[in-house]
């Protein structure tokens, strides 16, 4: 066998492998020849197209993917917690704050915020603009207010657990907007393609796919569905490099 033979230790006499089958008129070639002659007769890909990102797992960039936007988009919370404004914590003494509302992810602050208030908020959640920092909600003593409603309760901050300006997100801290998210010559995976979701964008450029070949040698060898003569065993590499 052609592949057997090849295994054979580097230290036998080149006329003891027998018949190669790269042979080359009267001699072997030698692995560094073989792979200059098929490095010779290859062309690079230099074909692309536009595939849906659903489609896109495993496939080459062809070109940068350049973000639209910002990320994130807009300063926003970090923590389930209570949205406030950092310098009025009081130094050494604990912070009494009145909640006058719940800012959920998706739902931007419209209303004014006056000294002494805060807001509950969710992770995600545009952050107001007047408000700078938040606390997580396990930090806090929470006092619900007299009429049972979330409005008006009192949270109780300790001093020194905060500081003024955490968990909270700055707008493109991540990526911004026109600069790369993902470099040519990228093979996608699957956090990649949660990556360009995130961006709003639906298709990628790639390179078109290899064509591959695959070719199996030895006397030994038959195909699937031939007899089997004395001495040689059915092709089955082939269908494991498949």
């Amino acid at each position: 066998s052609a592949t057997e033979s090849a295994t054979e230790s580097a230290t036998e006499p080149a006329t003891e492998l027998g018949i190669s089958p790269l042979m080359a008129g009267d001699r072997n070639l030698s692995v560094d020849e073989a792979r200059s002659a098929i490095a010779a007769a290859l062309q690079p890909i230099a074909a692309a197209e536009n595939v849906p990102l659903a489609f896109a797992l495993g496939r080459v960039l062809a070109q940068d993917v350049l973000s639209p936007i910002d990320v994130p988009a807009h300063d926003n919370s970090a923590m389930d917690g209570y949205a406030f404004r950092g310098a009025e914590q009081v130094a050494g003494q604990p912070t009494v704050l009145r909640s006058v509302g719940t800012l959920f992810a998706g739902t931007p602050w419209a209303g004014r915020m006056a000294a002494g208030e805060c807001l509950r908020i969710m992770t995600g959640a545009v952050m107001p603009a007047a408000l700078d920092t938040v606390v997580p909600l396990e930090l806090c003593r929470v006092e619900p207010a007299a009429d049972g409603g979330s409005d008006g309760d009192k949270v109780h901050i300790a001093p020194g657990i905060i500081k003024t300006g955490e968990n909270r997100r700055h707008r493109a801290e991540d990526l911004r907007a026109g600069l790369p998210a993902l470099k040519a010559g990228r093979v996608l995976k699957p956090a990649d393609l949660g990556l360009v979701a995130s961006l709003g964008i639906a298709d990628l450029t790639v390179h078109h796919r290899l064509r591959v070949a695959l070719f199996s040698t030895g006397n030994e060898l038959r195909m699937l569905g031939q007899a089997l003569d004395a001495g040689s065993v059915y092709d089955s590499n082939r269908y494991s490099l498949m």
